[in-house]
């Protein structure tokens, strides 16, 4: 889980007003797997939820094309957004050398490999 507010004043000519962002996410997973000697399997699903808001808050005069007029909090962004997903991998292990790979079935599907080293 993670939250972020963060809050600016804003300076426009002779107009003042705040720029408010906020952030929060999270995600829950459910992983089970298979450990032998040399290669590991493992699945799991989980879900996510991304939720963000970006705010100009305040009256702002003399914006350009606006002929003169005032422009009360132009700026209004949410977006909020979760999905569930589902992934399979393996791991084998060669020594100290490690290589994994995973896929990731969701919203947007997603391969990733890597290699590590052991160290005990």
């Amino acid at each position: 889980y993670t939250h972020l507010d963060a809050n600016a004043t804003v300076t426009y000519g002779s107009s003042e007003g705040n720029l408010e962002i906020g952030s929060s996410a999270y995600t829950v997973r459910f992983l089970g797997g298979v450990s032998l000697p040399i290669v590991a399997f493992y699945a799991g699903f989980g879900y996510g939820n991304a939720a963000s808001t970006f705010d100009l808050m305040g009256t702002f005069n003399d914006v350009p094309g606006m002929n003169g007029a005032a422009v009360t909090n132009p700026i209004a962004l949410k977006y909020d957004e979760g999905s569930y997903d589902f992934n399979i991998g393996t791991r084998l292990r060669f020594g100290v050398f490690a290589i994994h790979a995973d896929y990731t079935v969701g919203e947007y599907n997603m391969v990733t490999a890597g290699f590590g080293f052991n160290f005990r």
